[in-house]
């Protein structure tokens, strides 16, 4: 996501002794991350045929599936200081969430709620949920000290104007999404492999075998 940070500076008129430009002061931003779980939601008027149709690649055995998008939203605060030797521009505060709005569960729409087909295939898709939303909880220490390492190499920059102000916070924040991109890859890594678990021929051949009729 493309966010925009608007800063508005009443900046100093510059001249040409901005070469004595003191050091910008050091400041630590604040970090604030929160890990959303996101809200389940169960469609069960949908059949394997538009399970395919709506999201390629579903195998064409697909009783049941989990869609799942991992989101990442960044913001924050820049930090602007005007001090008689010039303006030092950096960010003050970063906002980062991490996790999902809705969590959408497919369930084959031939098996009514109440049938045993209905409740094994939903039991299943509820194990690859439960994947989800504990990933969430579990790696967020690891995503936080991430978050801090990247923000503590981030220093305040003098800077002669305010175009130059917002691109150094654009620079600042882009870097930021440069230091946490292996956790995130890290992260779906470690879902996608605890999802896989489940799915495999022989977790279907026991499941087939719950319900008389199949």
């Amino acid at each position: 996501m493309k966010k925009i940070y608007c800063l508005f500076l009443s900046m100093i008129l510059l001249t040409a002794a901005f070469p004595s430009l003191a050091a910008c002061v050091n400041r630590k931003p604040i970090v604030t991350i929160t890990a959303k779980q996101g809200k389940v939601k169960y469609i069960t008027n949908m059949a394997r045929k538009d399970f395919i149709a709506k999201y390629p690649g579903t195998p064409d055995t697909t009783l049941g599936l989990t869609v799942a998008g991992l989101g990442v939203e960044m913001s924050g605060e820049p930090y602007v200081s005007q001090k008689s030797h010039g303006t030092c521009a950096g960010i003050k505060e970063v906002v980062f969430t991490i996790g999902y709005d809705d969590i959408l569960v497919y369930i084959h729409k031939g098996y009514k709620p109440g049938s045993c087909q209905y409740r094994v295939v939903k039991d299943h898709e509820n194990y690859h949920v439960a994947v989800h939303r504990q990933a969430m909880q579990f790696f967020k220490p690891d995503i936080e000290s991430a978050l801090r390492k990247s923000v503590a190499k981030l220093k305040p920059q003098n800077v002669r104007s305010s175009a130059e102000a917002q691109r150094v916070v654009d620079q600042q924040f882009r870097q930021i999404r440069r230091d946490i991109e292996p956790i995130l890859r890290h992260i779906n890594a470690k879902i996608k492999e605890k999802n896989n678990e489940i799915d495999t021929p022989e977790s279907y051949k026991a499941t087939s075998k719950l319900c008389e009729s199949w």
